[in-house]
């Protein structure tokens, strides 16, 4: 018997192990479906449904087989628990445990479809069909007292209503799906205990899972409807509501898996468009499923519902015909375009020619809705008479849909327009051509007028282009300077140039213009011997051909026209002409001058028009030398020029003088100065005249304003010795600052010294900076001075030095000695052309502030070369180069003695300005911009200096040579002003937003006045400034 037990217990066990392997043998299926599943990012097709739910349909079958033969094998083992002895009960009892526990390690092996956990997931079909066989009144297995929850344990392990999360049901069959829902709702989760032995288990509660589904909002103008998804419970967390969607035609070719938002009510909403389902319409199959947040896929319910098809329409009618602008208006109302929209397409052409004009026109939305095109003829080669026209729908699909089509017919314009002429003026040789009623059918871009005289054909033909007046009208004027100067028949034709380019002939007339004699009459006044000039006057002028200039040519009766100018006479306030001839320009002759009238027309042409005569009285050159305050103590002596008379004009009054000794080695021409009578003086020093004394010889010239040179008269003077002396000499201290000693020794004062002065000045512009300084008394009784350029203009080169002993009421000149400063200048610009590359700086009218820089530049590079002066530039073409620093680097690390930055100014107010003018700017200190790069020269007292007098200087010559409104020199703290360690300005050569400058600064000519401007600027400031 024991052996009986024995067997039944293992039978038990095998039965036991079996069912478990049952189980077992469907997992592999169901991680297949799972996988799926994941492969198809929770979305399986209606294919893929079906297959699961066969799947699962075989899980529940072998279920139910297998819990059939354990409730067998578990009654075969009851009925036989009486006859058990307590050894084989502990036996019994000991396979028990073991099977229980390989049935738990089995069991675990059950993967959950959707989540992969270790508890088996069957669907619910296989759950009913599993926990009905295994019943609260299911029986033990052997006498050991195994309870209905022991069963319940081996043969099932855990199957609840969570584990329909792995069963994804068959879309198409809806009753299947019905009872699964059902199922899921109405299992009630409970808690059982399974006693096996001493050992007691415990199964958790699960939530159960529900959700309506329904459908709002079908329609079929938008294409599209509501889906909302209520009552949701989900018994894993829920990640994500899918709502699977697919139109009944052609199957699931177009399923799209929506996602449904979370509402305030906690339902969830999703609004399914037919874009997103190729547009269909009609029937819809709609499912629900819930993706929980380990990723699991389940099934909930589904639904149906119809999206009514609509239909592409579209009214289009034609309004606004209009002959006169060749146009009509295509309106498009009532539209209706299902597969959305994305442009109203009026394709168009005319009746002649078939579709050779076709064109596609796009009509534009209007506020109600309705589409509206205006079609030109010009868009159509001027085509009139009839035009078809269709209407396209182009959707946002890409697609392409007729409408409907609709015809129009355009009237045809004819050209006209009338010609006449007014305001003929023989005076001024013109006449005005007046065109009206004009009508241009083609379009009308110029209105042209040719004109020719009836004289030698059309050899003089000119197309005029007429003005269009306010009043439609169009009007030019022909001024017969245009015409050859022509008189006489002019023919006048009218042309239409069209917007197509062609010419399309109108009218024509004639009208005569009279002819205009030339005339005008000459006279002479003011006739003055002394001054060696006369007035000429013209008066009457009558000039047909145009006036450009009244010339009085003129020469003198000796040696016939060697000495003939074309004198231009200046128009007077009453219409005359005037010119004075002066005898200056004509060899200063006198006696008999010839004098002639030409105009100059403004076509060119020489016109004599009368001559007369006058006689201007010889006038003999004249004047007195004489010598005062001959002064042997200063070494000098005055000579004075009186009754002064210079028929040739004066210019200088020269008196060269030298000394007796050594011939004219010391010649020196002195420029008498004129005094307030009219005299003329000039004070000669024998330290011109290597300090020479004894006899001087002195002659008077006068130097005429033509550059003659006369002689006039001579004297002679004599300047007495000083018996004054000393050793002078001076030596460079420090050629870098520019520092020299002189020192005197040997001293004999011809009375007792009271101080040794000694004066220095530099060779350039002559004693302009002459400074006198005391000399100091050294011990060894020598006296001694040193002397700095800086005092000096800090010029370079020769300075000259004299030393003088002062007396109690007179001084002595003692001598004289000259020292060599060297330059410390390189001579060198750096010129930084203002923006450029990807910065143009200012721009208007298609011109870039970059380009006028640099045509400047150029110029004023080339006009300092040609000056000996070397040139760097920040830039050389259209490139980068940053303002802030870059540009003063680059100056900051060569040899430059300046920095030029060039730009041309705006205002910046977004608007057509009147502001113009130039204005230069040097640096101003603003501590809220501290220099990045030259913090120890930015504010160094030699650098504000000279960059002012370089401002003053370039200033001064820009508006001089342009005569540009004068905006000043300004101070500014521009980065380039602030980070250069040289001296440096920033020009703004004029205003480009004020359209009157703007047609002025794009003039190459007017580049080269600035740069000429500039150079001379800069000239100036190196005479002015000198060596550093």
């Amino acid at each position: 018997m024991k052996k009986i037990i024995v067997f039944l217990s293992l039978c038990t066990l095998v039965l036991s192990s079996q069912v478990v392997h049952a189980d077992a043998e469907n997992v592999t299926p169901q991680n297949a479906i799972a996988e799926v599943v994941a492969n198809s990012s929770g979305q399986p097709s209606v294919e893929q449904e079906n297959s699961y739910s066969t799947t699962l349909e075989n899980v529940t079958e072998e279920n139910e087989s297998g819990s059939a033969q354990l409730n067998s094998t578990s009654s075969t083992v009851a009925s036989s628990s009486s006859s058990i002895d307590l050894q084989v009960e502990e036996e019994v009892r000991s396979i028990s445990e073991e099977a229980d526990s390989s049935n738990n390690a089995s069991t675990s092996n059950l993967s959950d479809l959707s989540a992969g956990t270790s508890t088996s997931s069957v669907s619910d079909q296989s759950t009913d069909t599993s926990t009905s066989s295994v019943s609260d009144q299911s029986t033990d297995i052997s006498t050991s007292n195994l309870s209905e929850s022991s069963t319940d344990e081996i043969s099932t392990s855990s199957f609840t209503a969570s584990s329909t999360e792995a069963s994804i049901p068959n879309p198409s069959t809806r009753a299947s799906t019905k009872s699964v829902i059902s199922s899921v709702t109405e299992t009630s989760s409970t808690t059982s205990s399974t006693q096996v032995g001493t050992s007691l288990r415990s199964m958790p509660r699960t939530t159960s899972l529900s959700g309506n589904l329904s459908i709002s909002n079908v329609n079929a103008q938008s294409g599209s409807f509501d889906v909302h998804v209520t009552n949701v419970s989900a018994p894993r967390s829920l990640s994500k509501v899918l709502v699977p969607t697919w139109t009944e035609s052609n199957g699931q070719d177009d399923i799209i898996y929506h996602t449904a938002d979370r509402q305030s009510d906690g339902s969830y909403k999703v609004t399914v468009p037919n874009s997103k389902h190729k547009y269909g319409t009609g029937k819809y199959h709609i499912h629900l499923y819930y993706r929980g947040t380990d990723g699991s896929m389940t099934y909930v319910a589904q639904t149906t519902t119809t999206l009514p098809e609509l239909k592409t329409s579209g009214n289009v009618s034609v309004s606004n015909v209009n002959a006169q602008s060749g146009s009509f208006d295509v309106h498009v109302t009532n539209v209706s375009a299902p597969r959305g929209l994305s442009k109203v397409l009026v394709p168009t052409w005319t009746e002649s020619n078939g579709q050779d004009d076709i064109i596609y026109h796009t009509a534009d939305r209007q506020s109600d809705g309705s589409y509206k095109v205006t079609v030109p003829n010009s868009k159509h080669k001027y085509g009139t008479g009839k035009y078809h026209i269709h209407l396209y729908y182009r959707g946002t699909d890409g697609s392409m849909t007729y409408v409907a089509q609709t015809t129009t017919t355009l009237p045809e314009l004819k050209t006209s327009g009338n010609v006449s002429v007014s305001n003929v003026n023989a005076q001024s040789g013109s006449f005005d051509v007046h065109v009206t009623n004009v009508s241009a059918p083609r379009g009308l871009s110029k209105v042209l007028v040719p004109t020719w005289t009836e004289s030698n054909g059309q050899d003089d033909i000119i197309y005029h282009t007429a003005d269009r007046q306010s009043d439609g009208s169009y009007k030019v004027t022909v001024p017969n300077s245009k015409h050859k100067y022509g008189t006489g028949k002019y023919h006048i034709h009218l042309y239409y140039r069209g917007t197509d380019g062609s010419m399309t002939y109108v009218a024509q007339t004639t009208t005569t213009l009279p002819e205009l004699k030339t005339s005008g009459n000459v006279s002479v006044s003011n006739v003055n011997a002394q001054s060696g000039s006369f007035d000429v006057h013209v008066t009457n002028v009558s000039a047909p051909r145009g006036l450009s200039k009244v010339l009085v040519p003129t020469w003198t009766e000796s040696n016939g026209q060697d000495d003939i100018i074309y004198h231009t006479a200046d128009r007077q306030s009453d219409g005359s002409y005037k010119v004075t001839v002066p005898n200056s320009k004509h060899k200063y002759g006198t006696g008999k001058y010839h004098i002639h009238l030409y105009y100059r027309g403004t076509d060119g042409s020489m016109t004599y028009v009368a001559q007369t005569t006058t006689t201007l009285p010889e006038l003999k050159t004249s004047g007195n030398v004489s010598v005062s305050n001959v002064n042997a103590q200063s070494g000098s002596f005055d000579v004075h020029v009186t009754n002064v008379s210079a028929p040739r004009g004066l210019s200088k009054v020269l008196v060269p003088t030298w000394t007796e000794s050594n011939g004219q080695d010391d010649i020196i021409y002195h420029t008498a100065d004129r005094q307030s009578d009219g005299s003329y003086k000039v004070t000669v020093p024998k330290s011109k005249h290597k300090y020479g004394t004894g006899k001087y010889h002195i002659h008077l010239y006068y130097r005429g304003t033509d550059g003659s040179m006369t002689y006039v008269a001579q004297t002679t003077t004599n300047l007495p010795q000083s018996s004054a002396k000393g050793t002078i000499s001076a030596e460079l201290v420090d050629a870098t600052k520019g520092t020299f000693s002189v020192s005197v020794s040997n001293i004999v004062g011809a009375e007792p010294i009271k101080d040794v002065e000694v004066a220095v000045w530099s060779e350039k512009n002559y004693q302009d900076d002459l400074k006198s300084y005391s000399a100091n008394r050294k011990s060894d009784g020598t006296y001694h001075v040193e002397v700095a350029k800086g005092l000096h203009r800090n010029d370079t080169g020769t300075y000259h030095i004299e030393v003088y002993y002062r007396y109690a009421n007179t001084r002595d000149l003692i001598g004289s000695t000259t020292v060599d400063v060297p330059s410390t200048r390189s001579y060198t610009v750096y010129i930084d052309p203002g923006h450029g590359g990807r910065d143009s700086g200012a721009s208007y009218g298609g011109i870039h502030e970059k380009n006028l820089a640099m045509s400047v530049s150029n110029k004023l590079r080339d006009n300092l070369l040609a000056r000996g002066i070397n040139v760097l530039m920040t830039r050389t073409g259209d490139t980068d180069v940053d303002f802030r620093t870059e540009r003063s680097r680059m100056a900051n690390e060569s040899n430059a003695d300046l920095f030029v930055s060039i730009h041309f100014n705006a205002t910046g107010i977004g608007v057509q300005s009147t502001v113009k003018g130039i204005e230069t700017y040097w640096y101003q200190y603003d501590p809220e911009y501290q220099p990045k790069i030259n913090q120890d020269k930015h504010n160094d007292p030699t650098r504000l200096a000279e960059s002012e007098i370089l401002a003053v200087k370039v200033q001064s010559n820009l508006i001089k040579e342009t005569g540009a409104t004068d905006r000043g020199v300004r101070r500014e703290t521009f980065a380039v002003l602030r980070e250069t360690a040289i001296p440096a300005i920033l020009v703004e050569l004029g205003f480009m937003d004020n359209p009157s400058e703007l047609a002025v600064i794009k003039e190459e000519k007017y580049h080269v006045k600035l740069a000429k401007a500039l150079t001379q600027g800069i000239m100036d400031w190196y005479g002015a400034v000198g060596g550093k």
